[in-house]
């Protein structure tokens, strides 16, 4: 199967090779040229590009940052953009779906979104003062500790010590259980780490995870596929809007939109937020600088972000807040700059009400073009950082 990648931008590659197994599957041998629509947008995809080649400059690659990846979604799942990587000619290696790294604190809003269906809210207080589980004694970021804090500042302010406190609160399995709820398929070890992020995910898993906060508290699954027909018109197969499932109550989903708000106006997340509209995400960064994330959302649009090293170096003092959430900033401005302010969406007072979703604009909507006479494929560490 032969695809004509001249349409989309180069590093459309990655989102085309996604796409290649699943396509094999629902087309099966047909012996005709065919038609395969996407929910790929060009202009966002074209965006997601300049701002990863934007930011990992020579300054950047001297710092250790050398690869980048963008993960864009609909509030359905429905993916607008996809980089893999900072050059698909150089490494067809997709970041965005094949890489697993440790999220940091990237994870943290899935521990206090247990801790508010314990009963607890953003306002509640605990202590961040030196904490102990056995030999393992987890540290700030900052390396200061600023005593008793409310929720909703540990959150913003990233502190590891009050994570901590609060999943040893309310159960490690019932934090997994929340993430897993909310889109995470790899499996979630309970260690001592987990609130900090040790266990290793996928930028796609930890982007599609976050859209429930966006979207009115809906699970959306990431998908690339539309619509498969022949060149004569024969459809083949067409997406199909699975059942809505509601995974956050209202009040959880409310109060989680407060927290994660909360980040991007006084916590590690400000360099990241969206002037002219709410906009909410976490940041995360990794022991020594290894992987630096960024994932958040503003109108009904989802994106993560992850800069990195391909062998796992350490990065010189690349945080979640520095280099992905300026490439997510950038990135935003663009492919918002013609959409209407808005908040979260509202959760669904009753089974069947839809979710309003930003659909790909029939001008900018991907296409691939296929043929089937060809081979050529279709297309537990000691904590995390604080931020």
């Amino acid at each position: 199967m032969h695809v004509r990648r001249s349409q989309a931008s180069p590093a459309a590659s990655y989102f085309v090779d996604w796409l290649a197994p699943k396509v094999r599957e629902l087309s099966g041998d047909v012996d005709a040229d065919l038609l395969i629509e996407t929910t790929l947008d060009l202009d966002d995809q074209r965006a997601a590009e300049r701002a990863i080649l934007t930011a990992l400059d020579a300054k950047a690659k001297a710092r250790g940052a050398t690869q980048g990846a963008m993960v864009a979604l609909n509030a359905d799942g429905a993916v607008r953009a996809m980089a893999g990587g900072v050059s698909y000619a150089r490494s067809q290696f997709n970041r965005a779906t094949q890489a697993r790294r440790q999220p940091g604190s990237a994870f943290k809003p899935f521990v206090y979104l247990a801790a508010i269906e314990a009963g607890l809210s953003p306002w509640t207080v605990r202590e961040d003062a030196p904490v102990r589980i056995g030999d393992w004694q987890p540290q700030n970021y900052s390396g200061k500790y600023a005593g008793d804090m409310a929720l909703i500042t540990a959150l913003a302010k990233s502190v590891n010590t009050v994570a901590v406190r609060v999943a040893n609160e309310v159960g490690r399995d019932r934090i997994a259980e929340a993430a897993h709820r909310l889109g995470f398929t790899s499996p979630i070890g309970l260690t001592r780490s987990m609130p900090l992020g040790s266990n290793e995910t996928s930028l796609i898993e930890l982007t599609s995870a976050y859209a429930p906060f966006a979207n009115g508290g809906v699970l959306a699954r990431p998908y690339g596929l539309v619509r498969i027909s022949t060149r004569e018109g024969d459809v083949l197969w067409t997406h199909k809007t699975p059942p809505r499932k509601v995974v956050l109550d209202p009040r959880t989903y409310a109060l989680m939109n407060v927290m994660l708000e909360r980040v991007m106006s006084d916590g590690t997340g400000r360099r990241a937020r969206l002037t002219d509209r709410p906009s909410a995400g976490k940041t995360g960064t990794t022991n020594d600088f290894r992987d630096a994330w960024f994932a958040g959302y503003a109108s009904g649009h989802i994106a993560g972000v992850w800069v990195g090293d391909d062998k796992n170096r350490a990065m010189k003092k690349i945080t979640g807040g520095s280099l992905p959430a300026q490439i997510w900033h950038a990135y935003m401005v663009q492919a918002l700059k013609d959409v209407p302010p808005s908040a979260p969406a509202a959760v669904p007072p009753t089974p069947g009400v839809a979710i309003a979703t930003r659909s790909p604009s029939p001008q900018s909507q991907a296409r691939v073009e296929a043929s089937p006479r060809s081979d050529d494929p279709l297309g537990d560490l000691l904590g995390s950082l604080g931020e």
